[in-house]
């Protein structure tokens, strides 16, 4: 074979070989593209979610304010009450008063009929 025939087999198979390269870059291509489709719409899921996202951050924000506001009114209340309601000493004082009187008046309601009856016998 002549060097002219040998170049021109050499250039045939490289031609070939330059051939699939671009048949498989063409086929990476259209599967990039795909890849791309398919990448736009997640993008376009993400954005939708993110609003939302942002739409419930906002409300969130919202109903903290609230409870805050919330706890700030219950705090007060709560002062309120222990400053106003009776503690457990106060308790007890009021039970022994309570006592107190309780027994005076059953030993008088004994007391005062004799002394009726006695004043009546000195009369």
């Amino acid at each position: 074979m002549s060097d002219e025939s040998r170049s021109q087999d050499g250039m045939e198979a490289r031609v070939a070989n330059l051939e699939a390269n671009v048949a498989a870059m063409m086929l990476d291509v259209s599967v990039l593209k795909t890849d791309v489709a398919v990448l736009r719409t997640d993008v376009g899921v993400l954005k939708t979610d993110v609003d939302v996202l942002k739409t419930d951050v906002a409300v969130l924000k919202t109903d903290v304010a609230v409870l805050k506001t919330d706890v700030a009114a219950l705090k007060l209340d709560v002062g309120i009450l222990k400053n106003t309601s009776a503690t457990k000493g106060d308790v007890s004082e009021a039970k022994a008063a309570i006592i107190m009187w309780v027994t005076t008046a059953v030993f008088l309601s004994q007391l005062i009929p004799e002394l009726i009856r006695l004043s009546r016998s000195l009369f």
